[in-house]
């Protein structure tokens, strides 16, 4: 729903944007839809970012942890030492 706001907010304010001829009373006429077309997408990326992070931690297999760093770390070091 909140996607809907941003998107229809931003859809409204272009169309208002090509018919403007004062871009200081553009900016204050259209303060509250340019405000809440901001809010409304920061509200969908944060949303989004929140779900991705949090199901990304929640298909994790195993923790970090457990692995042996060095056996990761050797072969590039090698490589990088041997370029």
């Amino acid at each position: 729903m909140i996607s809907v706001v941003a998107q229809t907010s931003t859809l409204i304010l272009s169309a208002r944007a090509i018919s403007m001829t004062d871009l200081t009373a553009f900016i204050d006429s259209q303060l509250v839809l340019i405000a809440l077309s901001w809010i409304a997408r920061a509200a969908c990326d944060l949303i989004t970012t929140t779900s991705i992070a949090w199901s990304l931690k929640k298909k994790r297999v195993s923790d970090l942890r457990e692995y042996d760093y060095a056996s990761f770390r050797l072969p590039f070091l090698t490589s990088v030492i041997a370029w």
